[in-house]
């Protein structure tokens, strides 16, 4: 792959509502090439993606590879909802205290899947009525 088709593809996965002004992006993208492969491109977008509070509007591709690429560094990106990672987390943080621990066992009883039920028994013991 060439270094235009690389831009290419990272044009491509740059959020659709943020794509603007690209030949600054490209000239941007070309000096974070010396430093960075493609591939850390794309994997750190897609880290500053999933990371970036719920709020926050996206930036311009070129303040995303000059300001923002290297914040992404070392973290890692949040588990996508329902998914079995999400489950753990959310029920260590119904562990750490009585009140979230009556929520989690109302509102999460009958979603969380049976693997996950398993690892938390005191989670999900049933109430006596």
């Amino acid at each position: 792959m060439t270094t235009q088709d690389d831009f290419t593809t990272f044009w491509k996965a740059y959020p659709e509502g943020s794509r603007n002004g690209k030949p600054a992006a490209k000239n941007a993208y070309m000096k974070c090439r010396k430093r960075l492969s493609a591939m850390e491109i794309l994997q750190r977008l897609e880290v500053w993606e999933t990371t970036r509070q719920d709020w926050y509007t996206p930036c311009w591709p070129q303040k995303f590879l000059n300001q923002y690429i290297d914040d992404v560094e070392g973290i890692e990106p949040r588990p996508v909802e329902g998914s079995p990672e999400w489950w753990r987390n959310r029920c260590e943080e119904a562990l750490d205290s009585q009140f979230m621990r009556l929520q989690f066992n109302r509102h999460h009883r009958y979603n969380c899947p049976l693997t996950i039920r398993a690892e938390y028994p005191a989670l999900f013991k049933l109430r006596a009525v």
